[in-house]
Order: C-alpha cells, then structure tokens, then sequence
C-alpha cells in the first residue's frame, strides 16, 4: 500500500507542478510532502523495522541420547551376568570388576561440532531415539547447556512481526512479517549426562564396541574355566 501511496503521490505532484491552475501550487507541495512521508516512512520501516515489534516463543521438546546406550533392562541384565563370571570364576574377580567399572554408562549423550578456534558449537541431537540427528540453526543462534534433572532442548525464537493489520497494510510488500531476530538454544542436561564433540563420539562408539567384543571373550574364557573344572 505504500508503494501504491508513493507512485499516486509522485503523480499527482507532477501533474500540480506541470499543469497550471488554481490552487495546484498548494497542492503540489501537499503531495511533495506526502511522497517524502512515504519514502522516510519506508526508510524507517526497512533500516529501523517501524511499525514492527518483537515477539519471542518458547519450545521445548525432550532430548534423547544421541549415541545409542544400552537400556536400564540390558544394563542390568550385563550386571547380572558379570555376576555370575564372578561366582563361577572368583579368580577372575578382579578383573571383572575392572572390566564393569570401565563400562560404565553415562545417563544420555549430547554431540557437538566445534566451529573455528572452538568457542563456537553446533550442537546435535535427538527428540526421539528413532528420529535422525537434528543439528541446530545456525542462523542468528547462540546455544548453552545448563545443568537439569530432567534432559530437553528450550528454543527461544525472537522474531519480528506487524504491530496490527493496518501496518501490515501499508508494509507488507516488503516481506519482513515473521523475519529472525535470534534463536536460543538452551540444553538441559542432567549430571549423569555426558557432552562431547563428534570426535569424542566416534571414539567413544569404538571403545563401547571393543568393550562389549572384551566382555564376549571374558564370558566365553569364564565358560571354559567352569567346564575344565567340571572335568
């Protein structure tokens, strides 16, 4: 609408300025000023958002652990069965004990990629274990972890938006309706929780492998000393 009230005002004082006549003096000036309104109002609208004002949501969604981690019942089944190595082998004791003390498993997992020198980072994470890694916007984002009993992801949004209809009216060919001013990422990570970078990750997901391939082989070795025995 302001563009249509530019073209019509530059018109018409061309028309009071060009063609002679009573009162087209006065006129023209008024339509001079109203073209200045209009292209100091569009300036203001564009360099100093004019008319607009900030409007901030809140998300928040549950984390999942982005590395997958064996579950309360799987842990506690690998317990019991450390237990029994133990109970059937009391010589291997001590190395059991430093086998499951090693294998310990942290409550959940959240990923980061570190950008530059490293003070900046990307984090990556799940909503739902099934779900594929989300990593975060990065546009306009600053991102923290903060310490919580209960692990999720708050997303604060800041955005521009129109005052009312009428401004939108007037401005929204310009398209700044709904445009970013920020975005916040706040984790809520619980103490049991680890936070590590994709390079820590992947070391991690060998280090799980090679551990679960070292108790197979304890739990096979641990068989064999029983049969011998029974023998």
């Amino acid at each position: 609408m302001i563009i249509v009230i530019l073209i019509i005002a530059l018109v018409l004082f061309a028309y009071f300025n060009i063609i002679p006549g009573k009162f087209h003096t006065f006129w023209a000036w008024v339509f001079m000023l109203i073209s200045f309104a209009s292209v100091g109002s569009i300036v203001a609208h564009d360099y100093g958002h004019m008319g607009m004002k900030e409007v901030t949501t809140v998300k928040t969604e549950n984390l999942a652990s982005a590395v997958p981690l064996p579950s309360k019942a799987q842990q506690a089944k690998q317990a019991q069965q450390m237990q029994r190595m133990i109970q059937a082998n009391p010589s291997m004791a001590a190395q059991i004990q430093k086998q499951a003390a090693s294998m310990k498993v942290p409550g959940g997992i959240l990923i980061y990629q570190p950008l530059g020198n490293g003070t900046e980072k990307v984090y990556v994470y799940h909503t739902k274990q099934k779900d594929k890694l989300k990593p975060i916007k990065t546009d306009h984002m600053s991102a923290k972890t903060v310490t919580s009993k209960k692990a999720q992801v708050e997303i604060k949004t800041t955005k521009y938006v129109y005052q009312n209809n009428t401004v939108k009216l007037f401005f929204g060919i310009f398209g700044r309706d709904n445009e970013l001013i920020k975005r916040q990422y706040i984790f809520h990570v619980p103490s049991d929780w680890m936070v590590i970078s994709t390079k820590q990750a992947k070391k991690m997901q060998k280090k799980m492998t090679a551990m679960k391939k070292q108790q197979e082989k304890m739990m096979k070795n641990a068989q064999s000393a029983k049969v011998q025995e029974t023998k």
